[in-house]
């Protein structure tokens, strides 16, 4: 008897019904391992005794055909919070480890990442005081180094995220926030620590960037920039609309200070550092080495009442030695600024009203700045800047310091101009208004020490006239602009028997800066030459 004859109908129902036996075998077999694979990651993430965060999560879902895991809800908590050092806390939507190497975390039990991205974190910086304050930016690199170092993983990508700033003794205060943080790093080498970029890691590449940054810091003053980029391949940071100021008006912010400072408010188009050095860091402690940095469309402002006690005297340093001073590495090979202006008031002494002093259309170069002490501080410091005195008149002020000795020339020279354009300056500060006057040129050239100045001053002018005001209304003083008249000269030009170019050594106030040495250099210079021989002798 023979075997009924099986159908081609029949087989393929065979045929599929085992396929279906075999898939829903190996899917169950892929579900438990998936779960198993959950539950030993789950038990992985927080297992390091040393870890200064915690990362929880809602719920985790791994993919073991796409090697994908997706943990939601994710929160990342400091495990001990120390108030004396700062902290940083996050919530994010989403955070994918992708590429994960199921066959090596089987048998060796470690979590191996092609990447591993942050979608959408919100994170809450915490500032301790003191000097703990200024090191955010750390408290985020110990963020990403504790995260990171969990696994080898080989890149890591933020998008959008958000921060908020508050200080650990008040924690109701915002003082601060910045979003659309981001971050890629390529090619990270988590047993190689590197402290000076965001991701403290060996990497092949890195970029960074955010906007929308603002912070406030003591007295009411507040600083701000709408965005940053770092680029380690391109080896540029860039930082555009930097802005620093206060909340009261110059006046209120000095008397709030309560001692007489520079008030200092100023704009800044843009601020770019070219071919930064791989040594440079914004984050465990501050370095910048670089070849060039370029600020563009600075706008500062100056403002000084003299109305307000001074603080205690103190020596006062030289350019070159204010840069030795920092308390962070600087080695920049060249500074360009360029379409910039600084305009200075002051309010003197019994006064209400300032005299303003404004240098417009700036442009400047800045070559070997530096704070350390090596080869490139045997190169002198050199400054050279050009612009317009008051919108009237062209100048060009050179400077080379000596970084050994911190000995230093000065070559000033102001172009033609219509001296009454001096009046916003002197009315106020000098009690003075020219009524006329054409000035010709001027020159000063200085050698300056630790305690004098060698000088040599020169000026041309011709058809002065002024009134000399009375300090408490700024009215004409008739009588003793009547007797003014005949104590100066109202032309000094080459050629005229009285003209002179005085050589002369000016004592120094160690406790005032270079400028003011410059400034009385200048004023010396214009007493041994405007006056005549009667008044000068009397000045």
């Amino acid at each position: 008897m023979s075997l009924p004859k099986i159908t081609k109908k029949a087989k393929t129902k065979r045929f599929l019904g085992w396929a279906l036996v075999f898939a829903l075998v190996l899917f169950g077999l892929l579900k438990g391992l998936e779960f198993t694979l959950e539950n030993q990651i789950e038990g992985l993430i927080n297992t390091n005794e040393d870890r200064k965060y915690d990362l929880r999560y809602k719920s985790l879902n791994l993919n073991i055909l796409t090697t994908k895991v997706k943990l939601e809800g994710v929160s990342i908590v400091p495990v001990n919070p120390d108030s004396t050092k700062s902290f940083v806390s996050a919530s994010l939507e989403e955070a994918q480890l992708n590429g994960v190497d199921v066959f090596k975390f089987l048998t060796s039990k470690v979590l191996t990442i092609d990447e591993l991205n942050f979608l959408a974190p919100n994170f809450l910086l915490t500032l301790a005081g003191g000097q703990e304050s200024s090191r955010g930016s750390s408290a985020f690199q110990d963020l990403f180094k504790d995260i990171i170092s969990r696994g080898e993983i080989k890149n890591f990508s933020m998008k959008g995220g958000n921060a908020e700033l508050y200080l650990a003794s008040d924690p109701s205060r915002k003082i601060g926030s910045f979003n659309n943080f981001n971050i890629t790093a390529s090619d990270l080498s988590t047993d190689a620590v590197q402290l000076n970029h965001a991701i403290p890691f060996q990497f092949e590449n890195i970029h960074t960037s955010l906007e929308s940054f603002t912070y406030e810091l003591d007295f009411g003053r507040h600083l701000s920039f709408d965005s940053f980029d770092f680029s380690y391949a391109d080896q540029e940071l860039t930082i555009l609309g930097l802005k620093m100021g206060f909340e009261n008006t110059w006046q209120d912010q000095a008397k709030l200070i309560g001692y007489q400072t520079d008030i200092i408010d100023f704009k800044l188009g843009s601020l770019k550092f070219k071919k930064l050095s791989p040594s440079a860091s914004l984050y465990d402690s501050l370095v910048f080495v670089s070849e060039k940095l370029e600020l563009d469309s600075l706008v500062l402002k100056d403002r000084r009442d003299k109305n307000i006690p001074r603080p205690k005297d103190e020596i006062k340093e030289n350019f070159a030695a204010l840069l030795k001073k920092l308390n962070f590495p600087l080695l920049i090979d060249t500074i360009k600024i360029t379409n910039s202006s600084v305009e200075y008031f002051e309010i003197n002494e019994g006064s209400t009203e300032a005299g303003v002093l404004l240098l417009s259309e700036l442009d400047a170069t800045i070559l070997n700045a530096t704070s350390m002490d090596s080869l490139e501080a045997i190169r002198p410091l050199e400054i050279a800047l050009t612009g317009k005195l008051n919108e009237a008149s062209d100048f060009s002020l050179n400077v080379i310091e000596n970084y050994q000795d911190l000995s230093f020339s000065v070559d000033l020279e102001v172009g033609a101009m219509s001296m009454k354009s001096l009046n916003t300056t002197l009315v106020n500060l000098a009690s003075i208004e020219i009524k006329s006057g054409q000035m010709t040129s001027l020159k000063l050239r200085m050698d300056a020490g630790t305690y004098s100045s060698r000088n040599h001053f020169s000026i041309q002018y011709s058809g002065l006239d002024f009134d000399l005001l009375k300090k408490d209304s700024q009215a004409k003083n008739k009588l003793l602009s009547s007797v003014s008249k005949v104590a100066y000269f109202q032309s000094f030009q080459k050629g005229d028997k009285h003209w002179n170019d005085p050589s002369y050594t000016t004592k120094r106030n160690r406790y005032r800066g270079p400028i003011n040495l410059i400034w009385l250099s200048l004023k010396e210079g214009l007493l041994k030459t405007v006056p005549r021989g009667a008044a000068r002798a009397l000045l």
